[in-house]
């Protein structure tokens, strides 16, 4: 069925429609207000078709679609929508759009695309790496956070995210930034193979603070740490005393251990326990590790915290 350079007039509406397989909208001009919602497209062709403002695409469903050149007037709103496979937009001028919620399960590809005003893609979910590569993008753009892009293991991942961590970056948007960054090194890393030192030093960052995007992150790890070492002191003190329960003072000493460990890192060499033995070796290297992790933990929250509140 084609529809090629036909002229819809205002409030058209196409509500639950279903278009067949190969349907074609070249060169439409679609009227304000015209109306979409939940209908189906298998396959659609709306090159260099022309949507009026408050055009509603709402709850639709593409099984493929193209869009390529496509003009999108003030309004338009995708919310809701799915696509099944690859979307085009590529070459596409939109002025307020919005993208809500939308599902794009295949490739959305908005190469050389324009977003002159709002761009809203808050909660949508990407099933492949977007592509924006080429964009004019406007600074009042919202991106989902890292659970709209579960895709980090693609061929063209790590470039994907790095066009729009450079995108970010020149809107001095600091927080999608430090997002992108963070799904670019996730996809770099998921390419290196799995004894590749530079890999496992990533995975670490990654869990310790999600690559600078969490000061709470690593506040939570420095917890667990100094919570581990404590227990280990005092499990350590049960069995040197022989108690099945270690006494206060055996306790408070365990505790002013971990504390000092903490706060003056290293003291554990060449310290002595009371009765003036020295430290075994073990406790000695399980105590420089831990000094060691509580520096790092520490200089990531640091990291997090300045990223967050970066001042341009």
């Amino acid at each position: 069925m084609k529809f090629d350079g036909v002229a819809f007039g205002s409030s058209t509406s196409f509500v639950a429609a279903e278009f067949d397989n190969g349907c074609t909208f070249k060169h439409c001009r679609f009227g304000v207000e015209s109306k979409f919602d939940r209908a189906v497209f298998h396959a659609p062709d709306f090159y260099g078709a022309i949507f009026n403002d408050s055009v509603v695409l709402r709850d639709a469903t593409f099984v493929s679609a193209d869009f390529t050149s496509a003009q999108f007037g003030d309004w338009c709103e995708f919310a809701g929508s799915r696509f099944s496979t690859y979307v085009g937009f590529r070459g596409a001028a939109f002025a307020a759009v919005h993208f809500d919620a939308v599902q794009f399960e295949g490739l959305a590809d908005f190469t050389n695309a324009h977003f002159d005003s709002t761009a809203n893609f808050r909660a949508a979910v990407f099933g492949a790496a977007p592509s924006f590569h080429g964009c004019k993008l406007h600074a009042d753009i919202t991106f989902p956070d890292e659970r709209g892009f579960p895709d980090t293991r693609g061929t063209n991942a790590a470039g994907a995210y790095r066009v729009l961590k450079k995108g970010m970056e020149e809107l001095r948007a600091h927080e999608e930034q430090a997002l992108f960054h963070a799904l670019e090194q996730r996809s770099r890393r998921h390419q290196r193979p799995w004894y590749d030192i530079s890999r496992v030093v990533s995975a670490a960052y990654d869990k310790a603070g999600r690559y600078g995007q969490s000061f709470v992150l690593p506040l939570a790890w420095i917890g667990a740490t100094f919570a581990s070492f404590s227990w280990l002191l005092v499990v350590r003190t049960e069995v040197e005393s022989k108690a099945s329960l270690p006494s206060a003072p055996e306790v408070a000493e365990a505790l002013l251990i971990v504390l000092r460990q903490t706060f003056r890192p290293f003291e554990i060499l060449g310290r002595t326990t009371v009765a003036s033995d020295a430290y075994p070796f073990w406790l000695q290297l399980v105590g420089v590790t831990y000094s060691l992790a509580i520096l790092s933990l520490f200089a990531l929250f640091l990291v997090a915290l300045r990223r967050r509140f970066k001042l341009d």
